[in-house]
Formats: C-alpha cells, sequence, structure tokens
C-alpha cells in the first residue's frame, strides 16, 4: 500500500490487524470515508457503503432534512440553493406560509444542470398554512397536508423556485426532506 506499517493514513483512525491463512499477522490502516474517492480504491480497507456517482465514490446517505428558503418576507420569486442529491429517489417539499400575499403563489422544483427542466408545479396557491408536495417514483394521491404527488424520481441536481402572482408580501418558509 506504500506506507510505513503501523502508521495510519489518517491520525484518527487505527490500523486493523488480522493473521492470514499463514497464520501471519497482516496489517491494513483503513481510510475515513469521503465523497469523491477515485477509482479504483482497493486495496484500502474502507468502514462505509460508497455509491458510484459516475465519476467517483461518494457515501450513502440516508434521508435527510433541511430548509430551502429560511422564513422571510417576499415580494419576487425566490429560488433555493441547487441542491444535490447523491443517492435519493425522491422528495417530500414542505411549504409554510405564515403571511399570505393578495395574489397567489406557486411552487416549482426543477431538475437538471441548468435547472430548467421542470419536475413539479403547483397548482397557484392562495391563504397561509402548511403544504406538502411529493415527487417521488409512485407517488400518487392527497390527502392531510399532501397537495400534490408526482410520479417521478428526483435528479442529482435540482432546486426549489417560488413564483408570486403579483408584488404583494408573502411570509414563507420552504423545507425539505430527501427519501431513498
Amino acid at each position: 500500500m506504500g506506507q510505513e506499517p503501523g502508521k495510519p493514513l489518517l491520525p484518527d483512525v487505527q490500523p486493523v490487524a488480522f493473521k492470514d491463512p499463514s497464520g501471519n499477522v497482516q496489517e491494513f490502516t483503513g481510510r475515513a470515508p469521503a465523497d469523491g474517492l477515485a477509482l479504483p480504491i482497493a486495496p484500502d480497507v474502507l468502514a462505509a457503503v460508497l455509491a458510484f456517482n459516475g465519476t467517483t465514490l461518494d457515501r450513502w446517505r440516508n434521508n435527510q432534512e433541511g430548509t430551502l428558503l429560511a422564513n422571510a418576507a417576499r415580494t419576487a420569486s425566490a429560488a433555493s440553493p441547487i441542491q444535490t442529491s447523491h443517492n435519493a429517489r425522491g422528495v417530500l417539499i414542505y411549504l409554510n406560509i405564515t403571511v399570505a400575499g393578495t395574489g397567489t403563489l406557486t411552487l416549482y422544483i426543477r431538475g437538471s444542470a441548468t435547472m430548467s427542466a421542470q419536475l413539479l408545479a403547483s397548482a397557484a396557491t392562495a391563504g397561509g398554512g402548511l403544504r406538502v408536495y411529493v415527487l417521488y417514483p409512485g407517488a400518487s394521491g392527497t390527502g392531510g397536508h399532501i397537495v400534490q404527488a408526482v410520479s417521478a424520481p428526483l435528479p442529482r441536481s435540482w432546486d426549489v423556485l417560488m413564483v408570486p402572482s403579483d408584488g404583494s408580501s408573502w411570509t414563507y418558509q420552504v423545507d425539505y426532506a430527501l427519501i431513498n
């Protein structure tokens, strides 16, 4: 492996010793998992599940949640930062309107590298309250706070765009939950 026996690749990673079939003690030093690991990674020992992203290896991620647009008053269109979905198949988008404007508000989930592919366009909404949008393969139906479900996979790059129909002030927050 090109390193001194007993000296870990990273200071916080300890070598692992084991006996081979001949009874000789062998030592491997692992590498901490990280995104963008180059191929091939053998003979390193990795204590992580990795997924191929088309070029390199990324750590596997479980369901994740976060805020796309923090709670604030807005009078114009607002786009979230572009998100990277490492291995999620879909997403739940939570729109919580605390102060409604006089017109309507439309939510778009967009995908692709240029954010030009419209994956979900909500019906123009008026009034306050919580609304949940689902983008997931096989999703259908509404109920409770779910107002729209679209059966489609979530691309690797995506964002949310909020578009008001007029210049009135809307106060809202947009959160997400990636689902595998």
